[in-house]
């Protein structure tokens, strides 16, 4: 559920609405059970990005490459993409 702060910054709305969200309580408390979840790029600790982040009971996934499978076919590189995902999805206890 996307809050309805952001919800009237992204059409424009509004513009404290910023602040509305960042003083939101429940935002607050989610960020706070915040958990990063690393992958297998070698990029991760230069760049600083986790494969995944776990903010209560939601996993986000994002960027994830074909890490390995450089020179692989399309399908291939796909199929890498995927199982990354899958792994870390389990990392994180998605069920």
């Amino acid at each position: 559920m996307v809050h309805p702060a952001v919800v009237a910054v992204r059409r424009g709305e509004d513009r404290g609405a910023v602040f509305a969200f960042v003083c939101c309580n429940e935002w607050m408390d989610a960020m706070s059970d915040r958990t990063n979840f690393a992958g297998t790029s070698p990029f991760e600790p230069i760049i600083g990005f986790s494969r995944a982040v776990r903010v209560g009971d939601v996993i986000y996934v994002s960027g994830t490459g074909p890490v390995g499978a450089d020179d692989g076919t399309p399908a291939e590189q796909t199929e890498a993409v995927l199982k990354l995902i899958e792994t870390v999805l389990a990392k994180a206890g998605a069920p």
